[in-house]
């Protein structure tokens, strides 16, 4: 297997751009890439296994902070289940919160829509709109 990459192959690899493999370098997500001949960053696995692990917890919601703590854990104080088990739980909380929310913004959208097609079955013309009368000051 092979131990260097150049950008170019991990963001192939995982699916990213090159430039958003410097941004986790430069914000400290990633170490600082040790240069080869030419100046090009050469990468290791633990780069690739990082930039993963990255896109994992940014698909699972989490914000770049998050993923830092993360990171931290999981590369220098070892392992804590606990921590990313809570956060897991918040961001699922937070999703039953916007499911909630969506739900009632979808029942808010249903009442104006039976509105608007009552109006259209008691008025023959189509100037009068019962959801603009409610809207308007």
């Amino acid at each position: 297997m092979k131990d260097t990459f150049q950008i170019g192959e991990i963001a192939r690899k995982i699916g990213v751009q090159p430039e958003s493999i410097r941004y986790y370098e430069r914000i400290g997500l990633l170490p600082i890439a040790k240069r080869g001949t030419g100046g090009y960053r050469m990468f290791t696995r633990e780069h690739l296994d990082r930039v993963e692990l990255i896109k994992k917890m940014q698909a699972l919601g989490f914000s770049l902070d998050q993923i830092r703590r993360m990171l931290e854990l999981k590369f220098t104080h070892g392992h804590s289940c606990q921590h990313v088990r809570d956060g897991l739980r918040q961001k699922l909380e937070a999703i039953d919160r916007q499911i909630e929310d969506l739900r009632a913004f979808r029942n808010e959208v249903a009442q104006a829509l039976k509105l608007c097609e009552r109006s259209l079955e008691v008025h023959a013309s189509e100037d009068y709109c019962p959801v603009l009368e409610m809207t308007s000051s």
